[in-house]
């Protein structure tokens, strides 16, 4: 049997059914007929580089009130910010902080979404245009981010992207992430 799982941010804000009519709860979601549906635990877009998810916090209260794990990740565009890591971090901290409680960070393991520049081709040009992100500097601030956050909350770091991020030949390879 599998285990199901989504993935809830503001772009789930307004969910409507076939005939155009928005569906009632909280976001349009109704969260007693997602766990009916089978659905066994949520990740939610808590935090977008520095902008908190305008739903995060009533998706989280509202998968708890019917016994669905929550937890939150934080959607970077590295590119825009590679050299704040432990900042951003810091942010993505605050956040789970502040709708979970002081030292606590969700039901599930934090999770830190890296798929920006969106696509392999994408990354080809930045690195060649920008002359400023290139695999090594990507993986030194994922290395960085991910320190910072485990170190401030003892908690571990899973770390969510692209296959092509992993397997492509743009030079991004995980080959120093064998716990992952």
């Amino acid at each position: 049997k599998n285990t199901v799982g989504i993935d809830i941010s503001h772009w789930l804000a307004e969910v409507t059914d076939e005939n155009g009519n928005i569906i009632p709860g909280v976001n349009g979601i109704d969260f007693n007929a997602v766990k009916q549906s089978g659905v066994q635990f949520i990740y939610s877009k808590a935090i977008g580089d520095y902008t908190i998810d305008d739903y995060f916090l009533s998706t989280a209260i509202e998968a708890k009130k019917v016994g669905i794990p929550i937890g939150g990740f934080h959607y970077l565009n590295i590119g825009d910010y590679i050299k704040e890591p432990e900042s951003l971090a810091q942010a993505f901290i605050e956040v789970l902080e502040g709708t979970f409680g002081k030292g606590q960070y969700g039901d599930l393991i934090p999770v830190i979404d890296i798929e920006d520049p969106a696509t392999e081709n994408e990354l080809l040009s930045y690195e060649t245009t920008n002359n400023k992100l290139n695999a090594a500097d990507i993986l030194t601030f994922i290395m960085r981010y991910k320190n910072y956050f485990e170190a401030t909350t003892g908690v571990p770091l899973m770390i969510y992207t692209a296959e092509w991020w992993v397997e492509g030949d743009a030079s991004i390879t995980f080959r120093g992430f064998q716990d992952f």
